[in-house]
């Protein structure tokens, strides 16, 4: 109820921002969304009890560290490691939209080898076919930005194998990642969607922490504005 009634009084007060600028149409195509993944061990997975033991037959087993910790694998040549697709143009002339998200692709891979009832596993993380679609609420608080939120829901497969390269099994989820802050938006010179960029080309909060499932844990940030000269700071 507070987070719903926090939405509503943004929602009311962005639009009394913008009743007040130039009547004019103000569209955010449809496309992608890059994010980057750092490898600091910010982002991290917990396997349920016993999953990892199915994958050899194994007695399901305490005394073990669950956690694997996790980094992005970038298309070679790019830094970005996930995209999240928006589906449809968005028309913030009134201040705010809603527009459906669907992640496009995902690659991570275990920081190093995680030492299981198994043996040592090495993991690539990849998202599957058929994606959830979830949504962009988009808000525009001046004529040329404001905040977005985008509630992301991913399936995905954890590929296991061991350090010889050989293929030991595959583990499914489906992990869901809310946001109740907020990524700062603008439009660039051009009239383009810039996402993380505020109208004073500052990287603004850029680096932003979701959490998943009580066992999981995502940081990352929006491309590497910065080293693209896009913007003056984090």
């Amino acid at each position: 109820m507070y987070r719903s009634t926090l939405r509503i009084a943004a929602f009311f007060l962005a639009a009394a921002v913008v009743a007040a600028l130039p009547a004019a149409a103000q569209f955010i195509p449809a496309g992608d969304d890059r994010w980057v993944t750092p490898g600091d061990g910010s982002t991290f997975f917990e396997f349920p009890v016993g999953d990892v033991e199915s994958l050899c037959g194994a007695p399901v087993s305490f005394n073990w560290n669950r956690t694997v910790r996790l980094v992005g694998v970038p298309d070679p040549g790019e830094d970005w490691d996930t995209v999240v697709t928006r589906l449809k143009d968005a028309d913030v002339s009134s201040g705010f939209d809603s527009v459906p998200i669907q992640v496009t692709r995902l690659v991570f891979r275990s920081l190093g080898p995680q030492e299981t009832p198994c043996r040592e596993i090495f993991w690539t993380v990849k998202a599957i076919d058929h994606q959830p679609i979830t949504k962009m609420e988009i808000y525009r608080s001046s004529e040329r930005g404001g905040k977005f939120l985008a509630t992301i829901s991913v399936r995905v497969v954890f590929e296991a194998t061991d350090a010889g390269g050989a293929l030991l099994g595959y583990l499914y989820y489906t992990l869901d990642l809310p946001d109740d802050t907020g990524v700062p938006w603008s439009f660039g010179p051009s009239g383009n969607f810039r996402p993380g960029i505020d109208e004073s080309e500052n990287c603004i909060d850029v680096l932003r922490e979701k959490l998943g499932t009580a066992t999981g844990n995502h940081v990352y940030y929006i491309e590497n504005l910065i080293a693209q000269g896009k913007c003056d700071k984090r």
